[in-house]
């Protein structure tokens, strides 16, 4: 995206973040991306609305451009939210909307607990308030083996990691096959899905899985009862992640919030359905912040 600006920020540890920002005017979006998903996932959602609006996204510490944590124990969605105070901050940014993705969700809210006057509306797609290792693929007993999953790639990191670059050749035929598999909706965007890939491949997975960890240890759930800004929370119909049971129960206990479930969507709604996600945004925006955008 030409216009496209990256700068680098300092977090409250001193910590190295990446940044990206788009567009020149109107209300703050603020942008938290799902765990492995790099700031051009967003793509479809950043070319709709940058022309009214200034939109902000960042890597996670350790992720893609940003640098490694000052403390590498220190991971948790807790942190992660407080990097995310250091980039508004930086960027004078007092309140923002905040549109989570999966993992972002989780951020968005605990954001909301450490500081709700930040927060001027949330948008929440393909996501769970509490522990998502707990609800992955509905529940038990798939959930109980995320965990051990999870540890048993990470001592295979050293022979994985190299092998991971190994599949850039081939990630047209790999996105073919999940789209052949029901794993990513059909009418998924190829480019957008390739650029993700080729991102993903190059992370340093020690700290991916590390993150992955951290993440199933976060519970938001008492926030949803204390939001009171506008809230519309998204999810596919075929979301195995986060299944539509823990999004319409995120619905329910968030008060006057709105729900949008996508047919046939899977954990990757924003680039298979982008016209209708942005749109239905584009409407809360008007309807519940007042954006005449």
């Amino acid at each position: 995206m030409a216009d496209l600006r990256t700068d680098t920020i300092y977090s409250f540890d001193e910590t190295e973040l990446a940044t990206y920002q788009y567009g020149d005017a109107g209300a703050w979006i603020c942008l938290s991306s799902g765990l492995g998903g790099s700031s051009r996932s967003w793509r479809p959602f950043v070319e709709h609305f940058k022309p009214h609006h200034r939109i902000v996204n960042w890597d996670y510490r350790g992720l893609f451009r940003s640098g490694p944590s000052a403390d590498p124990a220190d991971l948790g969605v807790e942190t992660q939210a407080r990097d995310l105070v250091a980039v508004m901050d930086t960027m004078g940014i007092e309140s923002a909307v905040h549109v989570g993705w999966s993992m972002g969700v989780q951020v968005a809210l605990e954001l909301y607990r450490q500081a709700p006057q930040r927060v001027d509306g949330l948008v929440l797609i393909g996501g769970t308030s509490g522990k998502p290792f707990d609800t992955i693929v509905g529940g038990t007993p798939w959930a109980g083996l995320v965990r051990p999953t999870i540890d048993r790639l990470q001592s295979m990191e050293a022979v994985l990691g190299p092998l991971a670059s190994k599949v850039v050749p081939v990630v047209p035929q790999l996105i073919q096959f999940l789209k052949l598999m029901g794993m990513v909706n059909h009418n998924a965007d190829d480019h957008v899905l390739q650029d993700v890939v080729e991102d993903w491949v190059g992370l340093d997975f020690y700290c991916y899985w590390e993150t992955f960890k951290a993440l199933g240890k976060h519970d938001a759930s008492s926030v949803l009862s204390s939001i009171e800004v506008p809230t519309l929370v998204i999810v596919g119909d075929r979301d195995l992640l986060t299944p539509v049971s823990v999004s319409r129960a995120m619905h329910e206990q968030v008060k006057d919030s709105e729900l949008l479930v996508i047919r046939k969507g899977t954990h990757y709604v924003p680039i298979e359905f982008p016209d209708l996600i942005n749109l239905r945004i584009e409407k809360f925006f008007r309807q519940r912040l007042g954006d005449p955008s």
